[in-house]
């Protein structure tokens, strides 16, 4: 979680590794420099924007789902190439810098050196190549706008894309922000509070009271990311009201708090609670919190309340987990079973149903579970592993696993 979370700040910095154009410096004593008039620009902006969108041919909730089904076999197969093609950096970049006097021209030299799209294709590549998935959960039609709805498994994480969608001016559909869930926020949000300060230094223009507090959200960010978090609270703590109360920066401050102490942590979360009061957000959080603090009943609360939200049949990993640590075995493989039922590639639960028949002993059903698992995911357990680990170690004794490897002479 905590690494998700921290990748994610950290998805953009190159963006500031290759500054805009030079172009006039930001003018000094005009309107736009004040908090309302950029309010006013980004509602402008905005409310043109779906003005345009009611123009175009409606996207359907059949286009979105291929779309979405056409990205997951892509990146399943390693290519970032729908994705990338379907991207629209250019909007993205509009939308980050709504409010900001810059040109049509200027914001399409941004997006061409920044890339977005590309750089959050890659890493969802390299997630898949490291054994993590990219899949479709459905397709959300309480918009206007149907919204593809995607799970990004990692290694220990889990977040969730919502894509937002638009057609551009040759009718094509795009994608022109993604929400990331984890934090808190579209991805525009974040670009917009790199982009702003990056921006004003390229143009040499000096910073209002709009884009210094963004200056001293990079600041802390940069402290957070060298290890003081200490420091990162501090920083935090001095920030104006309105940029604490936003929930990507809340999030910063558990993410934080959690690495200090268990009272800051508290605090945190009590004041998320009460900016926020029945964020999901908080809820995938405390899934991991509550279990490693094995108060198992609140743990499977919190994946409920949070599955009223995603509707993830994956959330059903979480469930078997706790109830196997609660010790109620029946539940547990009932709820493996579900998820290989709807999944049957989930390597997490095969290892669950695995340790559980380990754990009875059935060394017999333990031997089918391996091949089972074997037919499912397409890949074998290695001997070496199996012969390695400690939970195997009854097993790899009884006669079950010598005709079992007996059997596999030959095999990878």
């Amino acid at each position: 979680m905590k690494a998700s979370q921290t990748r994610d700040r950290r998805t953009f910095d190159a963006i500031l590794r290759e500054p805009p154009p030079a172009r006039r410096p930001f003018p000094s004593g005009e309107p736009h420099r004040s908090l309302k008039f950029l309010v006013f620009s980004f509602l402008c902006t905005l409310s043109l924007a779906l003005a345009a969108s009611t123009l175009a041919e409606p996207i359907t909730q059949d286009q979105a789902a291929d779309l979405g089904r056409r990205i997951q076999a892509s990146f399943a197969a390693g290519d970032p190439a729908v994705f990338n093609e379907a991207f629209d950096d250019a909007t993205l970049v509009q939308w980050a810098l709504a409010g900001y006097p810059i040109k049509d021209q200027q914001s399409r030299e941004m997006a061409e050196g920044i890339k977005v799209g590309k750089d959050l294709a890659n890493r969802i590549v390299k997630t898949v190549s490291e054994g993590g998935t990219y899949r479709l959960l459905r397709i959300d039609t309480s918009k206007p706008v149907p919204t593809p709805i995607f799970r990004l498994l990692s290694q220990g994480s889990l977040n969730y894309h919502r894509l937002r969608l638009a057609r551009d001016a040759t009718g094509a559909i795009r994608i022109v922000d993604v929400e990331v869930f984890i934090s808190g926020e579209p991805i525009s949000a974040t670009m917009r509070r790199l982009l702003l300060p990056a921006l004003v230094e390229a143009q040499k223009g000096k910073a209002d009271d709009v884009v210094k507090p963004l200056q001293d959200v990079a600041a802390m960010q940069r402290v957070a990311a060298g290890g003081d978090y200490n420091m990162a609270l501090d920083l935090w703590s001095k920030l104006p009201q309105s940029l604490r109360n936003e929930k990507a920066l809340q999030l910063s401050r558990l993410q934080y708090a959690q690495k200090v102490s268990p009272e800051k942590y508290a605090i945190a979360t009590a004041d998320f609670e009460k900016t926020f009061p029945n964020d999901p957000v908080l809820d995938l959080i405390r899934i991991y919190s509550l279990s490693a603090a094995r108060n198992y009943d609140q743990a499977l609360a919190a994946v409920d309340r949070l599955d009223l939200y995603v509707q993830d049949p994956y959330l059903d990993l979480f469930r078997a987990q706790n109830y196997a640590a609660q010790k109620n075995v029946a539940k547990a493989q009932e709820t493996f079973d579900k998820l290989l039922r709807y999944d049957p590639t989930c390597e997490r639960a095969w290892g669950g149903v695995l340790v559980i028949a380990l754990n009875k002993k059935d060394f017999q059903h333990t031997a089918e579970l391996l091949n089972a698992r074997e037919r499912a995911t397409g890949k074998s357990l290695p001997i070496e592993t199996i012969e390695k680990a400690k939970e195997f170690a009854p097993f790899i004794k009884s006669p079950e696993y010598q005709k079992w490897k007996d059997s596999r002479k030959g095999t990878p």
